[in-house]
C-alpha cells in the first residue's frame, strides 16, 4: 500500500523562466498555542518543541519556511504567545500568514512581534490612510525563483478583536489573487499561494487564477494532500502534530515536479528541542506560583 503521507507529485508544469534547481518548502500551521504539546489520549498534541527540533535540522539556504496561521492560543496569554514568536524569530520562518487566531494580543503586538507578515489582502489604518501589510514576495533559493501570494479569506476573521476589526481593511481574495497571479506571471518559475480560509474557496481561486501552481491552506485544522490535481492544494494538520515539505524540482525545458510529504511528530516519542525546552518549563513553573 502506498504510503498516504508521501506523494511525488506527476503533473505537467513549466516553469515560465525555464530556470533548474531545486528548493524546499516547509510548512506548518494552526499549533493553537501548543508551545509543550499534551499527551491528551483521545488527541494528542506534539507541540511547538517537537517541530522546533527537526526545523533546527535543515538547510535554511536551499529552503522556505512559512507557517499558514493560527499559531497563536484562542485565548490571549501575553507570556505564552510572546514565548512562541520569538521562537519563529529564532527559527527563522521566512513568512507568517496571520490566521484570525494571530490577532489576539492586538495588532501592535503581532506587527512588532519580529514575525515577518504577508498578508496581501489586508491593509492597515494607519492615521485614517490605508497602508498594505504586504505584496506579493518573490524568493530566490537554490537558482529558483518563487512567487509567493498570500491571502486570507475574509469571513474566518469574523471572530477577530474589535481592536483588530476597527483596524483592519480585508479586501476580497478572488480578484486580489487574479491580479497578483498575473503580476508574477513572468516573474518567477512557480507560483505558490499561501490561504488562510476554507478549501472550496481555494479550488475556486484555482479555477480564476490557473497559473497558480501549488496552495498551501490553513484554517480548518486537517491534514489536507489533494496532490494529484492541478494546482495541488495541502494543509499540515493541527498541533504540531505535522510539518509539511514540499520538494520542488524544475529540470531541463523547465519541467517541474512536486515532492510532498508530512513529518509527523510525537508527544511521547519525538525529541525535544532543547533550548524550548528550558523556556517552557519556566512558563509551566510560573503558571503553578501562587
Amino acid at each position: 500500500m502506498k504510503n498516504p503521507l508521501r506523494l511525488l507529485i506527476f503533473l505537467v508544469l513549466l516553469s515560465p523562466l525555464q530556470s533548474q534547481g531545486s528548493v524546499t518548502l516547509y510548512y506548518s500551521s494552526s499549533l493553537n498555542g501548543n508551545l509543550n504539546g499534551c499527551e491528551c489520549h483521545e488527541n494528542p498534541k506534539a507541540g511547538l518543541i517537537k517541530r522546533a527540533h527537526y526545523l533546527r535540522s535543515i538547510e535554511s539556504e536551499e529552503s522556505i519556511l512559512i507557517d499558514l496561521g493560527d499559531m497563536m492560543d484562542i485565548f490571549p496569554d501575553r507570556e505564552l504567545h510572546n514565548i512562541i514568536a520569538s521562537a519563529y524569530v529564532d527559527l527563522g520562518y521566512d513568512l507568517l500568514l496571520p490566521g484570525d487566531q494571530d490577532w489576539n494580543e492586538g495588532v501592535d503586538w503581532l506587527i512588532d512581534s519580529g514575525i515577518p507578515l504577508a498578508a496581501d489582502n489586508i491593509s492597515l489604518l494607519v492615521d485614517g490612510q490605508e497602508e498594505a501589510l504586504s505584496q506579493p514576495r518573490i524568493i530566490r533559493r537554490n537558482g529558483l525563483t518563487v512567487g509567493i501570494i498570500s491571502l486570507v479569506q475574509k469571513s474566518v476573521y469574523n471572530f477577530i478583536p474589535q481592536e483588530a476589526k476597527e483596524r483592519l481593511i480585508i479586501s476580497d481574495p478572488f480578484p486580489v489573487a487574479q491580479d497578483f497571479s498575473q503580476e508574477l506571471n513572468d516573474k518567477c518559475d512557480i507560483q505558490i499561494l499561501l490561504y488562510h480560509g476554507y478549501l472550496e474557496d481555494a479550488q475556486m481561486i484555482a479555477r480564476i487564477a490557473p497559473d497558480i501552481d501549488v496552495i498551501l491552506l490553513a484554517h480548518e485544522q486537517r491534514l489536507i494532500n489533494l496532490s494529484e490535481q492541478a494546482p495541488a492544494i495541502l494543509s499540515p494538520g493541527t498541533s504540531g502534530n505535522s510539518l509539511g515539505i514540499l520538494s520542488i524540482h524544475i529540470k531541463r525545458r523547465g519541467r517541474i515536479t512536486l515532492d510532498n510529504r508530512f513529518e509527523e511528530f510525537s508527544y511521547l516519542d519525538s525529541p525535544d528541542d532543547a533550548q524550548l525546552r528550558q523556556v517552557a518549563d519556566e512558563y509551566l513553573q510560573g503558571m503553578l506560583l501562587p
